[in-house]
């Protein structure tokens, strides 16, 4: 690759890091911290029989580490609930535990994630983590923390370093996932302080049998070529500090606990759960991964599609998919964040070219005005929900690592449903076009005719990797 293009693609990447704004950006004010906004919507133990109806099953082998499962899962939208969830998680693990996260900061929720996991080890619990090696928020930058963690016990491993692999600096690990035996959390959130305490954002706490696909495919990206050890450095003096911190922090995990088991809530017993997770090799996650899901779970709509994404610029064939189900009447709403309170300038002029084009298409779409909404779900026909890391574009369609769950349950959809209903009338407005543009002379429009090109340009030209 020429030094211009491979300078083109690391700027694009700084451009669009899929993480979420690293500054409160267009954020001003929290959303869950009144009972009235974000926690209206109580989980509830609804139970779900299977109804009987195999007409519909889940698609089978897709991916050899899916498959349909019974169990429980609970809807994490309260922030301080999923907060709590996790780190009670890590306290009551016995076994193993594997973490998985795009962005890890070392913040405060970073180093009381680092505390917890360092003290798992100290109790004997065998501890896995892999972190992105891009990020430059991410922990993978302190090589005296990574050590350190290594030499304590934990297993650490950094996925596509970029000074391994800088032709492959797009090809990133952008999964999120918390796996102990028996229970798991899968979903948005990084593990940084605006995740839980800024963002629009949700995950799921599932138990079941779908916990052991987790496990299996964790397993095969942990042990594959994409995935080295972090590099040791020799600076005895730094790897000491860095493992008195860790151990203050693990003192400070325990003494911070609201309670030493983990928290349940009220999870909704589903028909069945699956977990689906990307293969570690590029061609095989193009040709067979998450994104083959998402665009079956498109075609197989019926009546309704209720997206919540935080980049809506879909690949060619998920557009095509959505298209196809326009041309049905099934009725499709997106939620996603307005071109202003989006984290890259690039991409607000992309979606303000796709936004009009999903209105023409029929397509309901709605755009916070304030909150950045960085969850990503779908709701089909109120009965089968997605809820993972995948975005709605062409870097977690072709580019990026990605998972999460696929749930057929009413309880649950209606539950999701009743939420983001909720986010819609609180934070958002309806996108539309406007009946009669205000009048412009020749020079305005000249001008707004240089303006749109310029945006499809830089769009043609970006698009594939935004």
């Amino acid at each position: 690759m020429p030094i211009v293009g491979l300078l083109f693609l690391i700027l694009m990447s700084v451009a669009h890091g899929q993480g979420g704004p690293s500054r409160p950006g267009p954020v001003v004010k929290p959303v869950d911290n009144s009972p009235a906004q974000l926690e209206a919507v109580p989980s509830g133990i609804a139970e779900l029989k299977p109804s009987g109806n195999r007409n519909e099953p889940f698609r089978e082998g897709v991916l050899p580490v899916t498959g349909a499962r019974a169990g429980d899962v609970e809807l994490l939208v309260q922030r301080r609930l999923a907060q709590q969830t996790r780190l009670a998680l890590i306290a009551s693990e016995t076994r193993e535990l594997r973490y998985n996260t795009f962005i890890f900061g070392l913040d405060d929720t970073g180093r009381n994630t680092l505390g917890g996991l360092v003290d798992a080890v100290r109790r004997g619990v065998k501890v896995k983590l892999i972190v992105d090696g891009y990020h430059l928020e991410n922990l993978a930058r302190n090589r005296h923390i990574l050590q350190a963690l290594t030499e304590i016990g934990v297993d650490v491993r950094v996925f596509n370093p970029v000074y391994r692999h800088p032709l492959s600096i797009n090809n990133r690990n952008h999964m999120k996932s918390l796996i102990g035996t028996q229970e798991m959390v899968v979903g948005g959130r990084n593990t940084q302080n605006q995740y839980f305490s800024e963002y629009i954002d949700i995950e799921a706490h599932v138990r079941g049998s779908s916990v052991q696909d987790a496990i299996r495919h964790y397993d095969e990206v942990f042990n594959s070529p994409q995935v080295r050890a972090p590099i040791r450095t020799n600076n005895r003096v730094e790897v000491a500090r860095a493992r008195e911190l860790l151990s203050g922090w693990a003192r400070d995990f325990r003494s911070n606990l609201e309670t030493p088991t983990r928290v349940l809530g009220t999870p909704t017993v589903v028909e069945e759960v699956r977990y689906v997770g990307d293969p570690a090799d590029l061609a095989t996650k193009r040709a067979a991964g998450i994104n083959r899901e998402i665009v079956a779970m498109i075609d197989r709509s019926r009546r309704t599609l209720e997206f919540m994404n935080p980049y809506v610029l879909m690949a060619p064939e998920v557009e095509e998919a959505v298209r196809r189900a326009r041309s049905r009447g099934v009725r499709i709403s997106v939620a996603t964040n307005s071109s202003a309170a989006t984290d890259s300038g690039l991409v607000g002029r992309a979606w303000q070219i796709k936004r009009q084009e999903l209105i023409d298409m029929g397509v309901e779409v709605y755009e916070t005005t304030q909150n950045y909404v960085h969850g990503k779900t779908v709701i089909r026909d109120g009965r089968e929900v997605f809820i993972g890391s995948f975005n709605l574009d062409m870097r977690s369609f072709n580019l990026n690592l990605e998972n999460g769950i696929f749930v057929r349950s009413r309880a649950l959809a209606r539950n999701l449903a009743r939420h983001q209903a909720r986010l819609r009338d609180t934070f958002m407005v309806r996108a539309v076009t406007p009946e009669t543009p205000p009048a412009r002379n020749i020079l305005q429009r000249g001008g707004d005719c240089v303006r749109n090109g310029m945006n499809r340009l830089i769009t043609s030209l970006v698009y594939p990797i935004l």
